[in-house]
């Protein structure tokens, strides 16, 4: 058998080089195109739903985001860009699914932050926390990743802790805001009033000169804490002051809200000074703008002054025209001990 010429070889590898190019190197680029065709489709069913978000059809996004979960061409960032417009629009269970899809792709602090969130948003407060703490293990610690450990600590009842990681925060940014907040009102949460008012001095001093609407809303808040450390502390003249002081605010602001609450604080101060009768005047006044489990609370206690005034009858008519409205309050009679003679009413 005649040996094939080093030419003719060369030839024949040339040929089969030239065949695999002819055959591969479109099924290469169809493996491309399909490719990107496959990514630009999961970009846009990502822009799909996040349109149908912003847009409030919630459901139908959720619908078509359990069909994204599935889908391999989701990146992470994608995914955590969905859960956080999820999360900004009250679906955190929907949030924390989608941001648990993005860890499964690669976890980091970054994304063990946003799971922290979707939890502490959903009530999961123990859960939230465990997020929280691997988060700032992670590196995702800074200001907002301590500030958000401290707020799950805080939301479990672990106060101590959260006092811990605000002060890590005020350690490097004696002014930061929310770490002055938290850890205020963590105090205040353990009754430990002296530290809060301190606290909420410093917040309320760092805040006189902010003049954005978001500036205000939070001097306010911190103003009507300082008045409860006040109050917790026990310091009468000073609780009067306060209470009026942000009663005038309120009128001056229009915050109705903060008007309830300062013409209760000035009631509870009549009652623990002696005077029921101006007490009555104070929560007839604050009922009406009060709402929720607060107004049913102050109805209470305005039956509470009545029946501690001698008037029996309207205590018991203010009693009963209260639980036909909210039956409720009659579980928040038998359990609170404030509200003991108001039993008799039931017997």
């Amino acid at each position: 058998m005649k040996r094939k010429s080093v030419s003719e070889l060369r030839l024949i590898q040339w040929l089969a080089v030239f065949v695999v190019l002819v055959i591969a190197v479109p099924i290469a680029w169809k493996m491309v195109a399909i490719d990107r065709a496959a990514v630009q489709s999961a970009s846009d069913d990502r822009d799909r739903i996040l349109s149908t978000v912003s847009a409030g059809r919630l459901d139908q996004a959720w619908q078509w985001s359990t069909d994204y979960l599935k889908n391999e061409r989701a990146d992470a960032a994608s995914l955590k860009e969905l859960g956080s417009a999820f999360l900004v629009a009250g679906r955190p269970s929907a949030a924390f699914l989608l941001f648990d899809a993005a860890a499964a792709k690669g976890t980091d602090g970054a994304t063990d932050a946003l799971l922290a969130q979707a939890c502490l948003s959903e009530g999961h407060s123990f859960e939230a926390a465990s997020y929280a703490d691997r988060a700032v293990g992670l590196g995702a610690g800074g200001p907002e990743g301590y500030d958000l450990l401290g707020d799950c600590l805080a939301a479990a009842g672990q106060y101590a802790d959260a006092i811990t990681a605000y002060s890590k925060v005020l350690d490097g940014y004696p002014f930061d805001v929310p770490a002055l907040q938290g850890k205020a009102a963590a105090f205040q949460a353990i009754e430990r009033y002296g530290q809060a008012h301190a606290i909420w001095d410093t917040l309320i001093q760092s805040l006189s000169s902010d003049t954005t609407e978001d500036g205000k809303k939070t001097l306010l808040h911190a103003e009507l804490q300082r008045a409860y450390s006040i109050e917790g502390e026990g310091r009468p003249e000073e609780i009067l002051t306060a209470w009026t002081d942000l009663l005038t605010t309120a009128m001056a602001v229009g915050d109705v809200e903060l008007r309830s609450e300062s013409l209760s604080g000035l009631a509870r101060h009549a009652l623990s000074t002696g005077d029921p009768s101006s007490a009555v005047v104070l929560y007839r006044e604050a009922i009406p703008l009060s709402t929720g489990s607060r107004r049913t609370y102050e109805r209470l206690l305005l039956a509470k002054c009545l029946q501690g005034m001698g008037d029996a009858a309207a205590a018991r008519q203010e009693v009963a025209a209260l639980v036909a409205e909210t039956p409720s309050a009659v579980a928040t009679i038998f359990s609170d001990e404030d509200f003991t003679p108001l039993r008799a009413f039931f017997f």
